[in-house]
């Protein structure tokens, strides 16, 4: 069974528009069902005032629904809760890995990059590791041109055959194959560390997504970084494409002192819609896994936050970054972040015999903090400017070797912690991402919030 991974939950909304079923066209037709997407999107839609007018009614659903969509909307989509190949494909679930597709805009040289192994997963079972070079996915060398084709076969087949290479000398040399059959991800853990650099304790937290039960997971690091007296945090968030918007408010209260009553997040819609604010005790508990006011009696009370971030930084974690600006500084260090700054709810037919049967999920609001900052969807800028590709292999997550970390320290305390240097000069390469598995994840999925 497909999960989607949206970007943050708060609660599902179902909208069954009666009174705009069309009675002139025939129950099953595509024109009933086209009329009440169009409707739906004329009232809720963030755009709905520059839908362009389209006069084939009668065509199929899916592409009636993107053919009102507007230029700038990345994330909407539409579902035939029948068949389930209308879903949006997860790649989660497959065989436990996340890569991008690099090539070098000088040599040519192509190849998938590993960048997170999930554990206890096939591909953590079979040897993968972070940093691990795929040159060919079942026999097929990846290249420019069949790097989208490759990336689709992964998800479809049951199982597949890597070959693992390095690179050396500008070449790609093959060292060893791994074969990997389907199986079940699970949940990934929470990864925590201190180090103790130029006098200074550093607490460290790699966080892959906001599900459920996130914050309640993190109380015990900070508890121990409380104990511990730990003079920074860095918040590791760079491969982190959301969740839950209560479990991003609740990390927020954990890291800095902000007042149960005090705004956090804005929501604001199209002429049809009030704008929708609040409250950090508001956000955090409305799953109704938290109490706001526990969180709050152990906050770290930091002034200043060190995250980790990059195009795969999305929706909750993007509202973590922007939404605890106005309370502490925020130093971020990396790439520029996805920009999902918009929110939704889906839409379907609540009648007891349902006519209808597709489910749409279109963008409904644009994001803000506490002082209505927002429009990010270009990306959130990093301070510190850096790109992990810079040098190759890919160092483990939370090793003081890795690039993005390592220069949070020294952002932090002044101090390299390199302990030696690669043999490997990546600094003659242009590397140019051309698919990536969690674009994926950030994609298929949008933040669906409770309507009041």
């Amino acid at each position: 069974m497909y999960r989607i991974s949206f970007i943050f939950i708060l609660i599902s909304i179902l909208f069954s528009c009666k009174k705009s079923e069309p009675e002139i066209f025939p129950i099953d037709s595509n024109e009933y069902v086209n009329q009440w997407i169009l409707d739906s999107l004329k009232r809720y839609y963030y755009w709905s005032e520059s839908m362009p007018k389209v006069n084939n009614i009668d065509q199929e659903p899916k592409l009636y629904f993107n053919s009102l969509l507007h230029e700038r909307d990345k994330f909407s989509y539409i579902i035939n809760s029948k068949d389930p190949n209308s879903f949006p494909k997860s790649y989660r679930s497959m065989f436990g890995f996340d890569y991008s597709t690099v090539t070098d805009t000088h040599s040519g040289i192509t190849f998938g990059l590993v960048k997170y192994v999930y554990k206890d997963s096939p591909a953590a079972q079979a040897g993968l590791k972070r940093g691990s070079i795929i040159h060919e996915i079942n026999d097929i060398p990846i290249n420019p041109n069949n790097a989208k084709t490759l990336l689709e076969l992964l998800i479809i087949h049951p199982t597949v055959n890597l070959t693992i290479a390095k690179l050396e000398d500008d070449k790609l040399i093959d060292i060893g194959k791994i074969s990997l059959i389907k199986g079940p991800i699970l949940d990934q853990q929470i990864l925590t560390k201190t180090f103790e650099v130029g006098g200074k304790k550093v607490g460290y937290i790699f966080l892959y997504d906001f599900l459920p039960g996130t914050t309640q997971a993190i109380v015990n690091a900070i508890s121990d970084f409380k104990f511990n007296a730990i003079n920074d945090l860095i918040i590791d968030l760079r491969y982190n494409p959301g969740g839950q918007v209560s479990e991003a408010a609740g990390l927020a209260g954990l890291i800095a002192d902000i007042k149960p009553t005090e705004k956090f997040i804005s929501y604001k819609g199209n002429k049809n819609a009030i704008t929708i604010d609040e409250t950090i005790s508001e956000s955090a508990e409305s799953d109704g896994l938290i109490d706001y006011v526990s969180i709050n009696a152990i906050s770290l009370k930091l002034k200043k936050v060190y995250i980790l971030c990059g195009n795969s930084t999305a929706s909750a974690s993007e509202i973590l970054i922007n939404n605890l600006k106005p309370f502490i500084d925020v130093v971020c260090i990396g790439e520029a972040t996805r920009g999902k700054d918009m929110a939704s709810f889906s839409i379907s037919d609540l009648r007891k015999e349902k006519l209808i049967f597709w489910e749409i999920h279109p963008i409904i609001y644009k994001i803000y903090n506490a002082k209505d900052e927002g429009d990010y969807s270009n990306g959130l800028v990093p301070n510190i400017k850096i790109n992990e590709l810079n040098e190759l292999p890919l160092k483990e997550l939370g090793s003081m070797e890795d690039l993005l970390l390592n220069n949070a320290i020294k952002e932090i305390t002044g101090y390299t912690t390199k302990t030696n240097i690669l043999k490997n000069d990546n600094s003659t390469y242009n590397w140019r991402i051309l698919t990536n598995t969690h674009e994926n994840r950030m994609d298929n999925g949008s933040l669906i919030i409770r309507k009041r």
